[in-house]
C-alpha cells in the first residue's frame, strides 16, 4: 500500500544506513584502534608497579645487608685508638724479676768475712796463708792475703759468687823473692765452718780456719 510504503523505514534509517552502528564514529566494530590505545595505557601502570615492587625488594635486601655488616663490625675487636699497647692492663711481674737477686746478693756473704789462716800445700812445698776477707761486690777487691815464708802479698778480686763458692783473681802487690804469681782461685765453705782454698793453676790447696 501507498501509505505503508511511504511511511516505512527507508534506507537511511535502516540498519545499513549512515546512522547505523557501522558508520557511527568511535562506536561498534569499526573502532579497534581506540580500544588498543586505551588497553596500552591501562597496561603501563601495571608494568611500573611491577618495576617499583622489584626495586623495593632490592632496596630492602641492601638495607638488610648493611644492617648485618654494621652489627658484625661492632662485634669485632677494635685496635686501641690512642693508648695503643701501653693502654692495655699492665702485665704481671715476671717470675724472674721477682726472684732476681738484689745488689746485696752479689756481695760476699757476711759469714765469710773475717780473718782466716791455714796451711797450703803445693806439691812438696808448704806455707801459711793469712787472708782478711771483707764484704765486696763483683769486680771489687774483697781480701788482702800474705804468704809466709814466701814473702809476698796479694789482693783478691771477686769474679763470681755462688751460694757455695766464691771465685776470685789474685794479683800480686809485693813479691820479695819472685815466687808468687797472679792467678785464679776458688773458695768453698765446708760443713765444719772452714774454707777450702784451691789455687787452680799450680794446684795449691789448703783448709782455712777463721781466727
Amino acid at each position: 500500500m501507498a501509505t505503508a510504503g511511504g511511511t516505512g523505514p527507508g534506507p537511511g534509517t535502516g540498519p545499513g544506513g549512515g546512522g547505523g552502528p557501522g558508520n557511527t564514529p568511535g562506536g561498534g566494530p569499526g573502532a579497534p584502534p581506540g580500544r588498543s590505545r586505551q588497553q596500552a595505557v591501562r597496561a603501563w601502570p601495571g608494568h611500573w608497579s611491577t618495576v617499583l615492587g622489584g626495586l623495593g625488594t632490592l632496596l630492602a635486601g641492601l638495607a638488610a645487608v648493611l644492617t648485618w655488616w654494621q652489627l658484625s663490625g661492632n662485634d669485632s675487636p677494635h685496635p686501641a685508638s690512642s693508648g695503643g699497647p701501653a693502654a692495655a692492663a699492665p702485665a704481671p711481674a715476671s717470675t724472674y724479676a721477682s726472684t732476681a737477686p738484689g745488689p746485696a746478693a752479689t756481695a760476699t756473704a757476711a759469714s765469710w768475712a773475717g780473718t782466716w789462716r791455714g796451711s797450703i800445700t803445693q806439691g812438696r812445698e808448704k806455707y801459711v796463708l793469712l787472708v782478711r776477707i771483707r764484704d765486696a761486690r763483683i769486680g771489687e777487691e774483697f781480701a788482702d792475703a800474705e804468704y809466709s815464708p814466701l814473702g809476698c802479698t796479694t789482693v783478691w778480686l771477686l769474679t763470681e759468687r755462688l751460694p757455695k763458692r766464691l771465685t776470685g783473681h789474685e794479683r800480686v802487690t809485693r813479691n820479695t823473692r819472685t815466687t808468687c804469681v797472679n792467678g785464679d782461685f776458688v773458695l768453698e765453705p765446708r760443713s765444719d765452718g772452714t774454707l777450702l782454698f784451691d789455687w787452680g793453676p799450680s794446684r795449691a790447696t789448703g783448709i782455712l780456719t777463721r781466727e
